[in-house]
């Protein structure tokens, strides 16, 4: 059975945010999607993503890239194993605030 996990973070114009998702047991990722709350294009606003430092993004990705319906998501498919952390930076180059919401799609 499917399980989310949302991460909701507001990031300022210009500046960026980090937060991160360690479960309490080992998981199966199946995919990430990222929704602003009030509609703001995500065109300007970049992830890093790593597990506990290793990188998982060789540069900061676009937050459209998680901003797509079901099929059209990237397929993650990776284990993370208890308490491992999955953290995430995001990056916001635009020139008004953000609410954002990481939410991580996940099987036990």
């Amino acid at each position: 059975m499917l399980k989310f996990y949302v991460l909701s973070k507001t990031v300022s114009a210009g500046s960026q945010e980090s937060d991160y998702f360690a479960p309490e047991k080992a998981v199966h990722i199946k995919r990430i999607i990222v929704n602003e709350r009030s509609g703001t294009s995500l065109e300007n606003v970049f992830l890093d993503i790593d597990i506990q430092g290793t990188k998982i993004t060789k540069q900061p990705i676009p937050a459209t890239l998680f901003q797509k319906p079901w099929n059209q998501l990237v397929p993650l498919e990776f284990d993370l194993g208890k308490g491992v952390k999955l953290n995430f930076t995001i990056k916001n180059n635009l020139g008004s605030d953000i609410s954002i919401d990481i939410i991580i799609v996940y099987e036990e």
